[in-house]
């Protein structure tokens, strides 16, 4: 997810993964013709109303879909209502209770990333800087210079790989309950990287209670049967196990990279998380330099989610912080050109 002040944008980086036959520059034509069309910068032959020049929407490409989201969109949520796109859209749904609260200052797109929920899902080899890559392309289609990224689990990962490739176009950078250290892969035990995969029952199952404080998120039959109906529909179980299999073979990791992070940076992180623990917030912390840490208590893996409220609270107060000492700075800079 991605937020912009008046001028800004705000964009976040999402979960990801797939298989490659193709060369590495034919592989990143790719990416960006499909971020070309997932933002609506061009499209292929999918029939009528597949792009919306002067909102948000979606856009085809083959049997695939492109989808993004952006805040305040009132047209496209009416049409939404009656159509199973808003549905749909389980990656972009991580962040539901979070558009609204920053919509109001900052104009915010979430996104689909490619291999994911209804992005298309070309055969790739997906691993964290494939869908960098796809960001990239996105960005560049959208006419975006200069961004603050929101990216959570993997999508921490992705961001922050961005903002090491592309420096200049990340103003602030938020990691929620981020991947990216090489030990994470070691420290998980193989039934639950297995359960990650999400193909089952008892994986959800394995799953819930790692993910969540509250059990009134993953408990009842009618919750997983919703769930495995969508993983069914947006059709991604061969990305997740591609980025698994990424993760344990310790591809794009961070590690010392991360020291080198120099946009500011705010870290939140669910202090009852147990797929990605409290020690690695506070190795993020401790890594880049120019980082704040929030810890909210009774909280797991998916803040966002699970205490919407304490957290889009800490998201204002960095956004919104960061943005006045900017402006303090113009000022300054003004007067001494005075």
């Amino acid at each position: 997810m991605a937020a912009i002040r008046k001028r800004g944008w705000g964009l976040r980086a999402n979960e990801a993964a797939f298989l490659v036959l193709e060369g590495v520059h034919d592989e990143k034509r790719i990416l960006v013709r499909h971020a070309r069309v997932v933002a609506g910068a061009e499209r292929d032959h999918c029939g009528r109303s597949d792009t919306f020049p002067e909102e948000p929407g979606r856009a085809c490409l083959g049997a695939g879909h492109g989808l993004w989201r952006q805040d305040p969109l009132r047209r496209s949520r009416q049409r939404a209502r009656g159509h199973p796109v808003a549905r749909a859209r389980r990656q972009c749904r991580l962040w539901d209770a979070t558009l609204p609260a920053l919509s109001p200052r900052y104009r915010v797109i979430a996104l689909d990333q490619i291999g994911f929920g209804k992005s298309d899902k070309p055969l790739l080899a997906y691993h964290p800087a494939t869908f960098v890559d796809f960001l990239r392309g996105f960005l560049d289609a959208l006419k975006i210079q200069r961004a603050s990224l929101v990216g959570s689990s993997l999508g921490g990962w992705v961001a922050a790989r961005f903002a090491l490739a592309y420096p200049d176009s990340v103003d602030r950078l938020v990691l929620v309950d981020a991947a990216g250290y090489a030990d994470l892969a070691r420290q998980l035990d193989p039934q639950t990287l297995h359960a990650l995969r999400l193909g089952s029952r008892d994986d959800l199952r394995r799953l819930g209670p790692l993910t969540f404080y509250d059990s009134r998120y993953y408990q009842g039959n009618e919750a997983e049967t919703a769930f495995l109906s969508e993983r069914v529909t947006t059709g991604d179980g061969y990305t997740i196990e591609r980025v698994i299999g990424a993760m344990i073979r310790g591809e794009d990791v961070l590690d010392r990279k991360v020291r080198t992070i120099a946009s500011p940076t705010l870290i939140v992180w669910g202090r009852e998380d147990k797929i990605i623990p409290l020690s690695f917030a506070r190795r993020f912390h401790r890594d880049i330099k120019d980082s704040r840490l929030v810890i909210l208590g009774k909280c797991g893996h998916m803040p966002q989610i699970e205490c919407a409220d304490p957290f889009n609270a800490a998201l204002l107060r960095f956004l919104d912080g960061m943005a006045a000492a900017m402006r303090e700075g113009d000022g300054a800079r003004r007067s001494r050109a005075r």
